[in-house]
């Protein structure tokens, strides 16, 4: 049986390059997922910017002959020049929790639920959302992220809070 051979799907904005079609020549990608890292990164070195932008889009896909999975989704934060073409940065979904800063006061909801409304005010996709307990009151302010005010609820209820590599928000029980 022949070995597997590496391969990789990388979109950002309009430019579309894979192993078959290293569009922008690839040079390196390096992704970055950590529990407790709240944001995703990607660092990806193109020997040509390909037309990719501040804000777009980036999807990395890897894998063998077997087929790829996606393994990071987000937008590009930070364009670099280099020696050979350009350093790209990108942050991954929780990025929008990280810069979202809302005041509200919630009553008679579920954690689920506040979880819900902040992930939808930052213009993300829910995961899986435990409903948890029903709070009587609960408050935000804008002095902290939304994302600071998840994790703190999310560490009082034993809650983990996370993106997947489909750049979908999960706030559920540990397990």
């Amino acid at each position: 049986m022949p070995p597997s051979r590496p391969s990789f799907t990388l979109t950002i904005g309009s430019l579309s390059s894979t192993t078959a079609e290293p569009v922008a020549g690839p040079r390196a990608v390096v992704v970055e997922r950590d529990m407790d890292i709240p944001a995703d990164a990607a660092d990806l070195h193109l020997m040509d910017r390909g037309g990719v932008a501040l804000g777009d889009t980036a999807t990395v896909a890897l894998g063998t002959g077997d087929g790829e999975e996606t393994v990071f989704t987000g937008q590009v934060v930070a364009l670099r020049p280099a020696l050979s073409g350009v350093a790209v940065r990108a942050l991954g979904t929780m990025n929008e929790l990280l810069n979202l800063r809302v005041s509200s006061m919630y009553e008679n909801q579920t954690a689920g639920a506040i979880a819900r409304d902040l992930i939808g005010q930052a213009g993300l996709s829910a995961g899986s959302i435990d409903e948890g307990p029903l709070l009587p009151r609960y408050a935000i302010d804008q002095r902290l992220s939304a994302f600071a005010h998840l994790k703190e609820l999310a560490d009082r209820l034993g809650y983990e809070l996370y993106a997947d590599r489909d750049g979908n928000v999960r706030f559920h029980a540990l397990g």
